[in-house]
């Protein structure tokens, strides 16, 4: 009895089993994702969620400090201002007593 050789190309049935390997391997690829992240949508909205809330807080932060700024700005002024008009007057009292004279 003669031994039956398999049907078809030596090369085609070669190219077809690597083929068959690499499907595989991203089929086992592809699993493990799934095993890792089984809903990436709820996992990429709670990460979005908690960088929104970091963002809100440091922008708040930063408001908080921006109008402290802000304020403590006003008040130099004020006080540059005050400093300008007292100066002023000394220098018109000043000016009136020479004059009288």
């Amino acid at each position: 009895m003669r031994f039956r050789r398999k049907p078809g190309n030596p090369r085609l049935n070669a190219a077809a089993t690597q083929t068959g390997r690499v499907l595989g391997k991203v089929a086992r690829t592809v699993d493990g994702v799934k095993a890792r992240h089984p809903h990436p949508l709820d996992e990429a909205r709670a990460a979005l969620a908690t960088g929104r809330k970091r963002v809100a807080k440091t922008t708040t932060a930063a408001a908080r400090k921006t109008q402290k700024v802000v304020k403590r700005v006003k008040k130099a002024v004020k006080s540059a201002q005050k400093a300008v008009k007292g100066a002023q007057k000394a220098v018109k009292r000043s000016a009136a007593r020479l004059t009288k004279r």
